[in-house]
């Protein structure tokens, strides 16, 4: 829209503004002049004074503050400056740093002697207009100035907003102009996207863990960042440009969304269920207010309904450090890293809120304190909650641990409670070194609908008779061999009378020198229970194929965006030289922050593309092991060449059915992991990987063992499942090398993996069909 020039009464600028005129402001060179310190301000309480009226008030007062910040007010505000343009041939534009002022009127007047307010030209700006009307498309305003060379201009601005009343004004040649908003938008989209790469990174953690920390603590970077394009303006430029009448209530209600989402986080991440009852129940009163806050917006005027939401936000936070510092006081390691950050994001919001409700001084920090505090605390909290999980899983694994010592101690004492062993609902039963049952219980014996004087000591009701597939013996007893015990072994078994298939759990362990059995197991029918499970994993796999196209279609998403950054980082790029000294700084920093953003973006989405294993991708063919060995290994040495592998076959080896590219990313994984984990040895030539290929029956092992540091106690439970790594910051696969190594084991070589015992370094045996053609 351009100028429209009101015809205002002939009128002298009256005695009162005349002793109060502000210092006049040369035009003189391309610049970006501050106004704020050169101007006055009026309150005008009614907010209908028109702009003789005001020009006549005797209540100007001047500037004392580098940038004015009245806080939320019912009033409207004038502000007056006088300009000189002495330049030659530059444009000059009026830039407004705050995007939510609803009403805007700007007068630029020219001064006669005696000044005079005739011929001022009028323009109208603000958000309750549509986008389209704005002189340039950007969330904040600027404006033409239609200024004489050689002649003096009063410029009179006057705001009303039912929000704050930061005023951030400054005077900026066209060059000067296009530079900054480029330089901002850069920076509005680097935030916006770390945002979106952490919110999309916890929603995938939470998919694979079903760890609901991971779904709110998402929600809330998700909602933060939709607060902050709405409060920046971003959204009314590209969501609703055409409606202005939604940002009267669009910040308001995604404030309260934010809120939501922040109270339900806060206490399922420091799990105040079940460390503080009291705390817990607090932040379900506070969840209840910030639902009453969403609904309010149905009723409140924005002013006070951002009053309070503002004052709701602040008591929530400081809440919640509170009962964190006494997390960390009573021992919770994951509330360290949530206090810290805590911390941070608080000292943003006090900033911010300061500004909003017009205390402390108006700058670049209480403007953006909010988004400064919540990037440090976004990646604060994904510290802690990495932290937490691991946590969890070691609580999981001493559970584990005590179960196991649980059930072998009663075992060893069944001959202790004879009567509890003989009516046990699950089969008892012991065996000599042979495999002949020398005791058993009722269930046992009923199970193979069978007496006992038949079955003790007699070669034709042995225990290995009892299996219906010989591989499922072989695995057995290779597995009980191997670790001296075998816990909860899913197997077929055929009763001897009339060959009726049953699932069994078989649990089984040497026994003690005191003890007169060879081997002590339990055994318990779990044929219903095998069908449900059966039935189970065909969900899961339907689960894990939904989670592949997600993870696909979320990578195939996330390209547009990459797209449009990349664009918009190449034309800055061309920009860069054509800009003065200061400016190339500012823009090239900006361009690394972007640079940064959309790599890792990128990383991230190869990583997880990788990570989803697709079987169609894994064909089986004939395959010559010796001859892929050799293959794989002068590859892999030339691809680390200060590494060295012995592989040992045995001489029957004969070709099989398998899937190279299968093996070759397994084997490949498994080294990178062995590099990565002791890269100081890698690099003093010093690591060597020893790989051990051994045949039984149809089964084929490889076993992998280095010479290196090895696992840290019980992280075998942990290694495969992914984004887990302890070598975070050297991981080039992020966590997800091995868990997709583990898909591909089980997934698409129908293997498994065994841990062997007290073995020296990373030290793993992959087991799988052996299938010669």
């Amino acid at each position: 829209m351009l100028f429209l020039t009101a015809l205002c009464s002939v009128q002298a600028v009256s005695s009162t503004l005349a002793e109060i005129s502000t210092p006049t402001i040369q035009l003189s060179t391309a610049s970006d002049i501050n106004i704020s310190p050169y101007s006055a301000y009026l309150r005008d309480d009614s907010s209908a004074l028109t702009l003789s009226e005001a020009a006549d008030s005797n209540e100007w007062v001047l500037s004392q503050a580098e940038n004015l910040n009245f806080g939320f007010s019912d009033s409207a505000y004038w502000i007056v400056s006088n300009l000189q343009n002495t330049s030659a041939g530059l444009l000059w534009y009026l830039h407004i740093r705050y995007p939510l002022f609803d009403e805007i009127d700007v007068y630029v007047c020219p001064t006669d002697t005696p000044p005079s307010l005739q011929h001022c030209q009028h323009k109208k700006m603000g958000d309750h207009l549509a986008f389209r009307e704005r002189d340039i498309a950007h969330p904040e305003f600027s404006l033409k100035l239609e200024l004489a060379r050689q002649t003096k201009h009063t410029l009179f601005l006057r705001t009303k907003t039912q929000g704050t009343y930061p005023f951030m004004l400054h005077i900026e040649d066209e060059t000067t102009l296009r530079d900054n908003l480029l330089v901002n938008m850069a920076l509005r989209g680097a935030y916006v996207s770390m945002m979106l790469i952490m919110g999309l990174y916890n929603l995938f953690i939470f998919f694979s863990t079903r760890d609901r920390s991971y779904l709110y603590y998402s929600a809330f970077v998700i909602s933060f960042m939709l607060f902050h394009i709405t409060y920046a303006g971003s959204a009314f430029q590209f969501l609703w440009p055409e409606n202005p009448e939604i940002n009267h209530f669009a910040l308001p209600i995604i404030f309260s969304l934010n809120i939501i989402t922040l109270t339900l986080f806060i206490p399922k991440f420091l799990d105040l269920k079940m460390h503080s009852k009291k705390s817990f129940y607090l932040f379900r009163v506070y969840l209840a207010f910030a639902f009453f806050a969403l609904v309010m917006n149905l009723y409140m005027a924005y002013q006070p309904l951002m009053k309070m939401l503002n004052i709701m936000v602040m008591v929530f936070t400081i809440s919640a450090l509170i009962i964190s510092a006494r997390c960390w006081f009573n021992g919770i390691g994951a509330a360290r890293f949530f206090t810290i950050a805590w911390i941070a994001f608080i000292i943003g919001l006090l900033l911010a809120t300061s500004r909003s409700l017009g205390f402390g001084a108006l700058n670049i920090y209480t403007l953006n304190g909010y988004q400064i505090g919540s990037f440090i605390e976004i990646i604060l909290l994904s510290l802690a909650l990495g932290e937490r999980i691991t946590l969890l899983q070691n609580d999981q694994i001493e559970s584990k641990r005590a179960l196991l010592v649980s059930q072998d101690e009663a075992i060893h004492n069944l001959k202790k409670y004879e009567d509890l062993y003989q009516n046990s609902i699950t089969g008892q039963f012991q065996l000599d070194e042979n495999g002949l049952f020398i005791k058993s219980n009722k269930s046992w014996l009923s199970l193979f609908n069978i007496d006992e004087s038949t079955l003790i000591n007699n070669p034709q009701y042995s225990f290995n008779n009892c299996f219906i597939n010989p591989a499922d013996q072989a695995s057995f007893w290779q597995e009980v061999n191997l670790h001296g015990h075998l816990q909860s072994h899913i197997v077929k078994l055929t009763p001897f009378s009339n060959g009726d298939e049953i699932v069994a759990n078989i649990s089984m362990r040497k026994g003690k020198e005191s003890e007169s059995a060879a081997w002590i197991g339990s055994v318990q029918n779990f044929t219903e229970k095998y069908k449900q499970e059966e039935a189970f994993k065909q969900l899961q796999n339907e689960r894990n194929q939904s989670l592949r196209q997600l993870v696909m279609g979320v990578s195939h998403e996330m390209n547009t965006p990459l797209g449009n950054i990349g664009m918009t980082q190449s034309f800055l790029a061309n920009e860069v030289p054509n800009q003065p000294e200061p400016m190339k700084t500012t823009l090239s920093e900006g361009l690394n922050i972007i640079e940064h953003s959309t790599s890792r973006l990128r990383e991230l989405g190869q990583l997880m593309k990788a990570s989803v294993v697709n079987s169609k991708q894994y064909q089986q063919a004939e395959l010559d092991m010796n001859k892929w060995l050799d293959n794989w290994e002068a590859e892999s040495v030339m691809v680390f060449p200060q590494i060295h592998i012995q592989v040992s076959t045995p001489d029957n080896m004969k070709t099989c059915l398998s899937s190279e590219e299968a093996l070759n990313q397994i084997f490949t994984r498994l080294i990178e992991n062995s590099v990565t984990h002791n890269k100081t040895c890698y690099d003093s030539g010093e690591l060597q990987v020893e790989i051990v290929i051994s045949t039984d029956n149809e089964t084929l092992t490889f076993e992998y063992k280095d010479n290196g540091i090895g696992l840290e106690e019980g992280a075998e439970q942990n290694i495969f499942q992914p984004f887990y790594t302890t070598k975070r910051q050297h991981a080039a696969s992020k966590g997800l090398g091995l868990y997709q190594t583990y898909s591909l084991i089980t997934e698409i070589l129908h293997g498994h993996v065994i841990w062997p015992k007290n073995s020296k370094g990373f030290h793993i045996a992959i087991a799988f069909p052996y299938e010669t053609s």
